[in-house]
């Protein structure tokens, strides 16, 4: 029997809470919005022991939640520690969409107040209302979203490599990735439009030793990232689906799995992908990985 009253509520809100907070995965996630700026550290240094940066190559799946079937690009092949990695589903007839993943350590988001909606989806009114107003030199305003930790960061390479490439120019420019802030800024909000651009500031770069409970040393390879994600879904997903099971209710059929509405597992369009956390924000045009 589902209790009621303010202390049922609470309960199950509580442990949905819990819920949602184990599908976050080993870390945060960076999401951005149309005209939002990152400011940012690359991480690893680029160099090839350095595994906090890797390619790898995700397809399309399909996925049941409470409003229905959605799709999300899953992790294909990647080298993970374990050592290289093949999902099951992947065949020759596969078609496969080649990305990187990157950690950062960001110091925070300049959020466009243009999506102050979704934002607050995302994070909350009371959250968004307590970000103070910042305004740039030509007087545009910005949200700012102080963050503070290390935040994962996937792409795929851009037509003609344009993403990727801005990163090598980095690399080669300084010898290395961490050397000085990074500025990432996005512009468009959908798949043909979108665009970002990731230009080295004149200041020097900063990764603390830890942030927020993790060790920018201990930080997992993307490819482990990613594989924790699903895997965390795919286990908060079946715990509800075995407590669906196991609950009467008086008038209405037990739910099926939910693709939270906060998260991009309920989308199928965009060249942008990932999950979302506490930290991060998803935008509704964006799906996973």
């Amino acid at each position: 029997m589902v209790s009621g009253g303010i202390a049922g509520i609470s309960n199950r809100a509580d442990k949905e809470e819990q819920e949602r907070s184990s599908r976050r995965g080993p870390g945060s996630e960076l999401w951005l919005y149309d005209g939002d700026i990152a400011q940012v550290t690359i991480v690893p240094s680029g160099d090839p022991e350095d595994h906090r940066i890797q390619d790898f190559s995700t397809y399309r799946a399909t996925g049941m939640g409470r409003n229905g079937a959605y799709t999300y690009d899953a992790m294909a092949e990647g080298v993970s520690s374990s050592g290289q990695f093949k999902a099951v589903e992947v065949d020759a007839g596969t078609q496969l969409r080649t990305k990187f993943g990157v950690w950062l350590y960001v110091e925070s988001v300049m959020r466009n107040p243009n999506n102050t909606k979704a934002l607050a989806k995302n994070f909350g009114e009371d959250t968004v209302a307590s970000w103070p107003t910042e305004q740039t030199p030509s007087g545009k305003a910005f949200l700012k979203q102080e963050a503070g930790n290390f935040q994962m960061w996937s792409q795929g390479f851009g037509r003609s490599k344009y993403l990727w490439n801005q990163i090598v120019d980095i690399y080669d420019e300084d010898g290395s990735l961490n050397q000085h802030k990074v500025r990432i800024r996005r512009t468009g909000s959908g798949r043909d439009d979108t665009s970002y651009s990731i230009k080295a500031t004149n200041d020097e770069g900063y990764v603390p030793s830890e942030a927020n409970g993790q060790t920018a040393s201990e930080l997992v390879r993307p490819v482990d990232f990613f594989l924790q994600k699903e895997q965390s879904i795919a286990a908060a997903i079946e715990k509800r689906n075995a407590e669906s099971r196991t609950t009467t209710l008086p008038t209405h059929s037990p739910p099926t799995a939910e693709s939270e509405d906060r998260t991009p597992w309920n989308v199928s369009s965009s060249d942008n992908s990932a999950f979302t956390t506490d930290t991060v924000v998803a935008s509704p045009e964006e799906s996973l990985f």
